[in-house]
């Protein structure tokens, strides 16, 4: 490797000479690390992200289009704690001259700020540093350009230049903090743990691999030994085991696991010395079959961020294996047509609608926000215009057009005032102009409107004609103030109000949840104003309540219900919005993933076959005819409760657990079964999933 030339710019040259200031490196690139921001603020850059090299000459390359769009960055979710005083970067910049970098960060109240430099390549690699004492810039937060520590993401980016080739890469090496922080804080060394597939999703005879490393942040420090810990999705022990190396790889079998199905997590952490090292988890999941059918009422909310948007499409192998069968996402008009009357779709999301057709998975996609090359960004008759081009573009490879999304929170009250039955006929008018125009491209298109998560205001669009015969009325019902799916104000009553409103006024028959969730936030949440109350969920509660959702929605008519949203959208763990996900930021499953995966292995074919509760409003007790036999879906709404079983399981049943798992469930004398919150699958022993060993034989009363 050529020798580093070192640039410091505005860089404290006593702060950074100080003794007990130390070099930590915060990454190596020794394996995938990071991801890209495109500047969303700005729509139209383009950029890839990929890892080149080997051993310890690894970097990561950033290959950019700068045609449109303002800026991309390489960005890095990490720990940085106080006492550090500046970042440095090695870089490389072929095929661009003289570029402006900057280096940006997010800090602990969600703050970012941001430095600049003018960058002078060298031949080879080149140290950029910043001092964070030389800021340009700041926002969110307080935004009072104060660091509060510590720094959660550090972001090194590029900007345009229309002077120079908007095209080019932008490689960096390492990633080093100048730090006075101890060894408690930033520790000499870190701990990798990273599983052999992305997803980490494993069938039920495949073994589950994992490579475990040490980091060396610090050359030269005592390397402990590691420890590795599995526990499954209840947090119940698993396994234990040491390492006999620091860096070796991890081989998990199905017996190591028990033949325990669901989500694990996997935690590894330091046995001697450097006890100040943090230990690290990642989950995964042992499905109890490797792919299944795409299940055509269970689906997910996506964003361009959780992938397609920067031409990463690994995520859709997810949500096939899942049995995911159908997503949500939004192209957004204003990226689409940014002259007037020019149309010009992404070419990632073509090839998103492409891989999701591939798949067999179905798509809604929204038609929705403004656009402001339009005097009227809300202009009806554009909207119309450009809702048509896209039903005659995508046809029958998208299954449902969704008119917009929550007006009442996007567009419509800031543009025309916040009362309600001003912007709400605004809404219609635009409604009803949009459907008209997909129809008459597409006569036979499903079209939804409202999307709304406001029952008043729901009411009121329908009540105003928004919802014709032929239309699907979508609700979100994301259970404010109150967790519990089945007391949710939209589906009491088996959608009973809802179904009334439609019939009344227009027609409509047809029913979809385009947006329920639970999100998996830790400590005090944040911007309750705008979160709107979301009820703290844990991994397991997040689990169960996603599973009732779905099959309520599915007893009651509900042609298909989107979880919201397919991945965690940020860093941020006590910040709602950021935890709704299936999967976290990394990709790895949470055990909600699981247990939706089981749902659709086990319900995916079945049809609905009513509530066999005596007492709804206490338990559900759900029955779903499958060709091979009924089963039985069973919880109970709040607490514990004892419930009869229905006559057909009386000559014996099993019982799985939210993952799949059998559970041996005492019956009691008196023929009832015990439920708690989390829905047990049951069958009869003829059933496909039958095991007579562990068959559960009701005894019945004596006369």
């Amino acid at each position: 490797m050529k020798k580093t030339l070192t640039i410091f710019i505005g860089l404290a040259v006593a702060a950074l000479s100080a003794a007990d200031a130390r070099r930590v490196r915060l990454e190596d690139f020794s394996h995938p690390a990071g991801g890209v921001t495109l500047g969303g603020e700005f729509p139209g850059a383009k950029a890839e992200l990929s890892f080149e090299g080997a051993d310890s000459d690894r970097f990561a390359r950033l290959s950019f289009d700068l045609s449109k769009g303002n800026y991309v960055g390489y960005e890095l979710n990490t720990t940085v704690p106080a006492g550090t005083s500046g970042l440095a970067f090695r870089v490389r910049t072929p095929g661009a001259a003289r570029p402006r970098l900057f280096c940006r960060v997010l800090d602990a109240d969600g703050q970012y700020h941001a430095y600049r430099t003018v960058f002078e390549p060298r031949d080879g690699w080149t140290e950029v540093g910043y001092d964070f004492a030389a800021g340009h810039g700041h926002w969110g937060g307080k935004n009072d350009g104060v660091l509060r520590w510590p720094l959660k993401t550090v972001t090194l980016g590029i900007e345009i230049d229309r002077s120079l080739s908007p095209t080019g890469a932008l490689e960096v090496a390492d990633v080093v903090a100048r730090t006075t922080a101890s060894r408690m804080e930033m520790p000499a060394a870190k701990i990798r743990c990273v599983p052999s597939r992305f997803g980490a999703l494993y069938g039920p005879a495949e073994n589950a691999v994992f490579d475990c490393s040490l980091f060396e942040r610090e050359p030269g420090q005592p390397r402990p030994k590691l420890r590795c810990t599995v526990t499954d999705w209840r947090d119940a022990p698993v396994l234990v085991r040491e390492l006999a190396e620091a860096d070796t790889r991890l081989t998990l079998t199905p017996t190591d696991l028990g033949d325990r199905l669901g989500a694990f997590r996997l935690q590894v952490a330091a046995t001697e010395t450097n006890a100040c090292l943090a230990p690290v988890s990642v989950w995964f999941a042992r499905l109890s079959s490797n792919r299944v059918k795409p299940c055509p009422w269970i689906g997910s909310g996506l964003h361009g961020g959780h992938g397609w948007g920067r031409g990463d499409f690994r995520f859709l192998d997810i949500l096939a294996t899942a049995g995911i069968g159908v997503v949500r996402d939004e192209p957004g008009w204003s990226a689409i047509e940014r002259a007037k009357g020019v149309y010009k779709v992404p070419d990632n999301f073509d090839k998103l609608v492409d891989g999701l057709h591939a798949r067999g998975i179905g798509f809604n996609v929204i038609l929705d926000y403004g656009n402001k090359v339009y005097e009227n960004p809300l202009d009806p008759d554009a909207f119309a215009k450009w809702c048509a081009f896209m039903a005659g573009r995508y046809g029958d490879r998208v299954r449902t057009w969704e008119i917009w999304n929550e007006p009442q929170n996007f567009w419509f009250r800031q543009q025309y005032g916040k009362t309600n039955d001003t912007w709400v006929a605004k809404f219609v008018e635009l409604t009803r102009k949009a459907d008209d125009a997909i129809r008459a491209v597409r006569p036979d298109a499903d079209v939804a409107v409202t999307a709304e998560d406001v029952w008043p205001l729901l009411k009121q669009m329908l009540e105003l004609g928004v919802a014709k015969r032929h239309n699907i009325v979508s609700f979100h019902p994301y259970c404010h103030d109150q967790p519990r799916p089945e007391r949710e104000v939209f589906c009491r009553n088996g959608l009973a109000e809802l179904r009334e409103a439609a019939a009344k006024h227009g027609g409509a028959k047809r029913f979809i949840i385009t947006e329920a969730g639970w999100t998996t936030y830790t400590g005090k949440m944040k911007y309750l104003e705008v979160a709107g109350g979301y009820p703290k969920s844990s991994y397991v509660h997040q689990a169960q309540y996603l599973v009732r959702m779905y099959a309520q929605a599915r007893q009651q008519g509900v042609e298909y219900a989107c979880q919201y949203d397919f991945k965690d959208d940020g860093p941020d763990r006590s910040y709602t919005e950021n935890n709704f996900g299936l999967v976290h930021e990394d990709y790895s499953p949470k055990p909600s993933l699981a247990a939706v995966a089981q749902l659709a292995r086990t319900l995916g074919d079945a049809e609905p076959g009513g509530d066999c509760s005596i007492e709804s409003a206490k338990y559900r007790f759900y029955r779903f005819h499958r060709p091979d036999g009924d089963v039985y879906l069973a919880w109970a709404v709040e607490g514990a409760c004892e419930v009869g079983i229905p006559a057909e399981l009386g000559r014996g049943f099993e019982v799985r657990d939210l993952m799949g798992n059998p559970v041996h469930r005492p019956v009691l004398k008196n023929g009832r079964i015990a439920l708690d919150e989390c829905p047990v699958y049951l069958q009869v022993v003829d059933g496909a999933f039958a095991d007579r060993s562990r068959l559960i034989l009701p005894v019945r009363p004596r006369d």
